[in-house]
């Protein structure tokens, strides 16, 4: 949590260590003085948090230092062992899914890492899909321009599994070259882009801190996926007969309604399995049913790409003659065909899903967004974090918001009181900040999602609102435009608001 960019450490009094932020916001280096405090002390270093590029701070000797108001202490311990502590030492516990320093924390049973760890692991396996659909195709394609050569091998002597072994080494030789080179381009531009990506991070990151095991299975996959792409075209060429082979044509299509039931099928049994395998309400998902449904629902697209391509081929009579001679050429080639539609189908899928998505993900007016025809004008910074006003300074604020409302037609102004736990306070610039009230929904057994900051039931917020405080039953603690709820609200840990975002509730 501490490293060394330049200098030292700072060892005696008068000594101080900074970040670069705080040096180069008071104009400082290592040499120059610094006079934060009221004591003007020698700046020896340029230190960082390495697990937190933007923590700034300035770093003194422990025995230049005042006796601290507060300690953070990170253990291993269980969570049977962290609620065992004495309560009258005045701390508080916060369990962490994840610290820095390879220490370990409480992890909860089902965290958002694990949540967005499953839909990754699902979009990896759909774009797996899709390059095997497109490699199957490309196998069809040479496997039907090599029709004449395996008919000459079949002609000599070699038997259907002699065939199919041919098309599987090509498939195979194909994989790990397109492996190698794959994994040495990745690695190449990770090393080039990673100092790029520690800025945007916010923390330092070891080029070669990587998972290999999962890169070696990657290039593993990579070769499995092109030859088992082979596999379905090795198939089928080695049972064309000889005499066809060697006259070159296509195999007459097969009738597709075995194929026609089992996508119906899969496709139910996907779309089963997506929908019971995900929660939205306690933001939870199943891997192995999210991963299944998903595989369910790609096979279903492409065994019922061929009868799609038959359909339209029985359709193209009345059709000009360039549908015409486009509709039965696809037909006449219907394995390829049908594996290059299929791929085509999920690529769309993907990107109308990303777009569904993304839409039933944004938080509209109703969910507690601010709409289209509203402000929110924030007084401090955007950290949860509330300070205390004097009368003067709010007036004199309400006066600074008038005159930005005065430029927008037909404004109402209302002042939003936010509710502040009282038990808490933090110092900063001589001014004293007190944490918001956030109301939370638990997504897990030990987790809690943060809504939004709770304000406080003034007079004009609910004539705004529309609300009625008679109406309300005297054991409310949460009032809403859908009614009161007894839930009570859960105040943030005393440094929580570090890394605590909110949305702001409508105003």
């Amino acid at each position: 949590m501490l490293r060394l960019k330049e200098g030292r450490y700072p060892a005696a009094t008068g000594e101080a260590a900074v970040t670069d932020a705080v040096a180069a916001t008071f104009q400082v280096g290592v040499g120059g003085t610094l006079a934060l405090d009221g004591p003007a002390r020698t700046v020896v270093g340029l230190v960082e948090n390495p697990g937190d590029l933007d923590d700034e701070f300035a770093l003194l000797s422990p025995v230049d230092a005042d006796p601290p108001e507060s300690v953070t202490m990170l253990v291993r311990a269980s969570h049977e062992r962290a609620t065992a502590l004495p309560g009258g030492y005045g701390g508080r516990l916060e369990p962490r899914p994840a610290c820095h320093a390879g220490l370990l924390c409480l992890t909860p049973t089902q965290t958002e890492r694990a949540t967005a760890a499953a839909g990754v692991l699902g979009l990896a396996t759909v774009v797996l899909l899709l390059v095997a659909l497109i490699a199957a195709a490309g196998f069809v394609v040479v496997a039907q321009r090599r029709l004449r050569q395996l008919g000459m091998l079949a002609a000599i002597g070699a038997t259907q599994r002699h065939l199919r072994l041919v098309l599987l080494a090509n498939g195979a030789t194909l994989g790990a070259l397109a492996a190698a080179a794959g994994t040495a381009l990745a690695l190449a531009g990770w090393i080039a882009i990673a100092p790029r990506l520690e800025t945007a991070a916010g923390h330092r990151i070891d080029r070669f801190d990587l998972p290999w095991w999962l890169i070696v299975a990657g290039m593993l996959l990579a070769v499995g996926t092109a030859t088992a792409a082979a596999w379905w075209p090795a198939r089928t060429a080695a049972r064309i007969p000889v005499t066809l082979a060697l006259s070159a044509r296509p195999p007459r299509p097969k009738p597709a309604r075995r194929w026609a039931a089992a996508a119906g099928l899969l496709a139910v049994i996907g779309v089963v399995c997506l929908a019971v395998g995900i929660d939205p309400r306690r933001d939870q998902a199943n891997p192995a049913l999210v991963i299944g449904g998903t595989l369910a629902v790609v096979l279903a697209i492409l065994l019922a790409s061929p009868l799609a391509i038959r359909v339209l081929a029985a359709a193209a009579g009345r059709s000009p003659i360039a549908a015409r001679l486009a509709l039965r050429d696809l037909a006449r080639y219907q394995a390829r065909s049908g594996a290059a539609l299929a791929a085509i189908s999920l690529a769309l899928g993907i990107a109308v899903a990303a777009v569904i998505a993304a839409a039933a993900a944004e938080h509209t007016a109703g969910e507690g967004n601010l709409s289209d025809r509203q402000l929110l004008f924030r007084i401090g910074d955007a950290e949860p974090l509330i300070p205390e006003r004097t009368p003067a300074e709010l007036a004199r604020l309400r006066t600074a918001v008038d005159r930005l409302a005065a430029t927008l037609d037909h404004p109402a102004v209302v002042a939003l009181d936010a509710a502040v736990n009282p038990a808490d306070h933090e110092g900063r610039g001589g001014q004293v900040l007190r944490p918001a009230v956030m109301l939370g929904r638990p997504v897990g057994e030990t987790t809690l999602r943060d809504i939004g900051v709770l304000y406080v039931a003034t007079p004009e917020l609910l004539g705004h609102l529309g609300l009625d405080l008679a109406l309300a039953g005297p054991d409310s603690d949460v009032l809403t435009p859908a009614g009161s709820s007894r839930p009570a609200p859960r105040p943030p840990a005393p440094n929580s608001h570090k890394h605590a975002r909110s949305r702001p509730t409508p105003a």
